[in-house]
């Protein structure tokens, strides 16, 4: 196995975590800018500082949708941001542990 492997899947796997913080943040601020009044009712904390699972989950909460599909310009950064999290949380963790395994039963992880 060659021994950069580790350090390219590392950088891999930190790019595409770090577009999807931005792109994260980028839908929430559009959205809060846009619709300051259903942010403050809907999402706790929408306008402080304050960390708050709600200010990523309610973009895929159903009472959301809607109002997201009627904009154009936050329905694809959400669509973005959904995309990127199925990427960064299920298809790469698969990929990454299919390699291994494979190249487990394959015999080529060396132990020196």
């Amino acid at each position: 196995m060659h021994p950069d492997f580790g350090l390219i899947l590392f950088l891999g796997f930190g790019v595409i975590g770090f577009v999807w913080f931005i792109q994260g943040h980028r839908l929430f601020y559009i959205f809060r800018s846009k619709y300051p009044e259903i942010a403050r009712k809907e999402i706790p904390y929408a306008f402080s500082q304050g960390r708050h699972p709600e200010k990523f989950f309610y973009f895929f909460r159903r009472k959301s949708y809607d109002l997201l599909k009627s904009d154009p310009s936050i329905w694809k950064v959400r669509q973005q941001v959904k995309y990127l999290t199925i990427t960064l949380f299920i298809i790469v963790p698969f990929l990454f542990f299919s390699l291994c395994l494979g190249l487990a039963i394959l015999g080529l992880f060396s132990k020196a």
